[in-house]
């Protein structure tokens, strides 16, 4: 038995529980409650003014239990740490100060663990999640100082610290907004960018290396102490992941099919030495260079390398196909900033041959994750145009070339000529025909809607559902978009590709769907219909393909040096969830030299027991792993199958193509990889 503080109130150092969870003691003290509020107060130390002292029996309440647990955690982290976040309900935050943001004084550091507690019934003992929830950075001036120094606006503000406590800036009570002299702001963004400043140099905190590194580093100083073990007893090891949940595909090797029917497992010397698995169907490409007026002097460098016979060579001994340098067709934009107006009137007045094939190469003055949205915008826009002419566009940062890079950047766009002009790089040697593999996306709008002008404000783009099918060696059959597709159309248009495939491989055994994160509800209801109409006729398997969460499990090798899993490892976290690991750790020996990578699979079918059988889970992984593989640029593949990422790129660019590209059959085949 414990003592409870019980408050009708909120009051300080108090824990906020909803009215419905709470035990009977507790509800027979204040039973018209819910009339005023959803919620009661609690605290566990001492006595205070204005509560009703219970005592409860912890152990048939997970609520108050889980409570319980935190408010000890606590007592007993928060003189040790720089900063918490309380939330005892969910889970404790704590902030260790790691130091000064290099070249920055007005930043600090600070890395974020979350602590949540479960209660496990059946052992009778609580069961602790340690979560590293990544950096945050804490500016050195106070609220005070800003706004009279820098005159900040403190609508800016979302975060900030009082007393050793994270809160929000709009939820500071009343006695704390007389002291903003000692409130500091949590950096964010927008803060950023009015005072001018940004964490820079700061390590990709999605890597498992990284996350496990801090996470051991802060178990072992604050949780594997005598202190905490009194709070929650535990061995001090993590825990081993059981053999009965841990797998390996087996086919972990990148094997790619190139010209010839030519093996390789390495796309840069498979195209060097076997050329495309599928040459284009014309006999040359021309390509012309699209630029603005400041991007001249680069401009001028970049067709030199291009048309001399070094860059000439290295571009046709990839593309086994003739690449004419068509120089009369070049455009000069303007250096308006942002770039906003497309030149429509100059694309209409090109006299392009309709028995050639040409390739725009535009120099963009920024990058797709670092740009400013309307040159994001800008650039899709003016590949849409150009599709309405059957001209293909393929995209060079400007910021990312120079000399040094000149090779890598020559290297993409052979491989670009290739795919924009018909042909397949590389493909899975996978001969299997009894798969349809569909890929689907959903985008509620587009970021990168396109703006009239400058000072103009941006409308929300109509969202885009886009579906695409794929064989089992990982190509593109067909694909369609729609604004909103209406309740008939996305189960038609699954139907009729089902009936396509089957007129060529009357043997299909099984449909499996590939769709990024979550899909809309209305989505969803014409999926479910869809399963309903072919679970007679076939099984149909759904997998949401996603990254993991810092919910998720950190999942480590105790014998490899990098603590990398071994390539093609899974692991089923959840019924008919699994995490994917995807990196260059073929045996315990290898170090890998690329950005590793894990996927979250969530599966399920419209056939009851059907995931039960582990050879099916175990060939729909190896498909997602191959998928993977088929993302057409040099060096690291996309984290994520090409059958998501295509299929999302297309819904949320879909606002700003011309209809007419899509509608046109050489728009279509031009709209690869835009």
């Amino acid at each position: 038995m414990i003592k409870v503080n019980v408050f009708d109130t909120e009051n300080k150092d108090t824990v906020q529980l909803r009215y419905s969870c709470l035990p009977d003691e507790i509800l027979k003290v204040f039973p018209n409650h819910p009339e005023a509020s959803p919620f009661i107060w609690v605290n566990f130390s001492g006595t205070h003014e204005g509560a009703t002292l219970i005592e409860v029996d912890p152990a048939h309440h997970p609520v108050l239990m889980r409570c319980l647990y935190h408010y000890k955690i606590h007592e007993y982290l928060a003189p040790l740490v720089r900063f918490c976040k309380i939330d005892m309900n969910h889970g404790n935050e704590y902030w260790i100060e790691e130091g000064q943001v290099p070249g920055d004084a007005d930043l600090r550091c600070f890395l974020k663990f979350r602590l949540q507690i479960t209660i496990d019934f059946d052992q009778e003992k609580p069961r602790l999640r340690v979560i590293f929830t990544g950096r945050t950075w804490l500016v050195r001036k106070s609220v005070e100082r800003l706004v009279c120094e820098r005159r900040l606006d403190p609508y800016c503000l979302t975060g900030v610290v009082f007393n050793r406590e994270v809160c929000r800036y709009d939820k500071l009570p009343e006695e704390v907004r007389y002291r903003l002299r000692k409130v500091y702001p949590v950096y964010n963004p927008g803060l950023g960018e009015a005072m001018g400043i940004s964490p820079n140099d700061v390590p990709e905190e999605s890597s498992p290396a990284i996350a496990f590194t801090h996470l051991d580093a802060f178990f072992n100083t604050y949780l594997n102490t005598q202190v905490f073990k009194q709070i929650i007893p535990h061995t001090g090891h993590w825990l081993p992941v059981p053999a009965s949940r841990q797998f390996i595909l087996p086919n972990r090797d990148r094997t790619l099919c190139f010209g010839q029917h030519h093996h390789d497992t390495d796309t840069l010397h498979g195209l060097q030495t076997h050329g495309p698995a599928s040459l284009p169907p014309c006999r040359q490409v021309r390509v012309f260079v699209i630029y603005h007026q400041s991007d001249t002097i680069r401009a001028e460098r970049f067709i030199k390398t291009g048309c001399c016979p070094k860059g000439q060579k290295q571009i046709t001994s990839l593309t086994r196909l003739p690449v004419i340098w068509d120089l009369s067709l070049n455009l000069v934009l303007n250096d308006l900033r942002p770039p906003v107006i497309l030149p429509m009137e100059e694309i209409r007045a090109i006299a392009f041959d309709p028995m050639e094939t040409y390739v725009a190469l535009y120099l963009a003055p920024g990058t797709p994750d670092k740009g400013h949205p309307d040159e994001i915008s800008f650039r899709y826009r003016l590949a849409g145009q150009l599709l309405t002419r059957g001209v293909a566009m393929h995209t060079i940062d400007t910021i990312s070339y120079d000399d040094n890079h000149a090779g890598k950047v020559f290297i993409d766009l052979a491989i670009a000529l290739i795919s924009k002009s018909g042909g397949i790089p590389w493909h899975l040697p996978y001969s299997t025909a009894r798969e349809l593999i569909v890929g689907m996306a959903s985008a509620p709008t587009s970021p990168t809607a396109p703006a009239g002008t400058t000072g103009q404000a941006q409308t929300a783009a109509p969202a885009g559902t886009s579906v695409f099918t794929f064989d089992t060696t990982g190509i593109c059959r067909s694909f369609d978009v729609w604004p909103d597709p209406p309740d008939w159309l996305l189960r038609a248009t699954l139907l009729e590709a089902i009936t396509s495939y089957r007129q060529q491989h009357p043997h299909l055994d099984r449909v499996v769907i590939h769709y990024h994160g979550k899909i809309k509800g209305h989505i969803y209801d014409q999926l479910d219909d869809f399963l309903g109409a072919v679970e007679h006729v076939l099984p149909v398997v759904m997998a949401g393909i996603s990254h993991p969460g810092m919910k998720e499990p950190v999942i480590m090798s105790p014998t490899h040096a990098q603590h990398l899993p071994p390539n093609g490892t899974y692991v089923e976290i959840k019924p008919h969830t699994y995490l994917l690991f995807i990196n260059g750790n073929d045996d315990d020996h290898t170090t890998a030299t690329t950005p590793p990578f894990q996927l979250k699979l969530k599966l399920h079918s419209n056939r009851i027991g059907y995931l039960d059988n582990k050879k099916v889970v175990e060939e729909v992984l190896q498909q997602v792993y191959g998928f993977c593989l088929m993302n057409f640029h040099l060096g690291n593949q996309a984290r994520l199958p090409v059958s998501v990422v295509l299929p999302e790129l297309l819904a949320r660019l879909f606002p700003l193509l011309d209809r007419l590209a899509l509608d046109e059959e050489i728009g279509r085949k031009r709209l690869w990889f835009v």
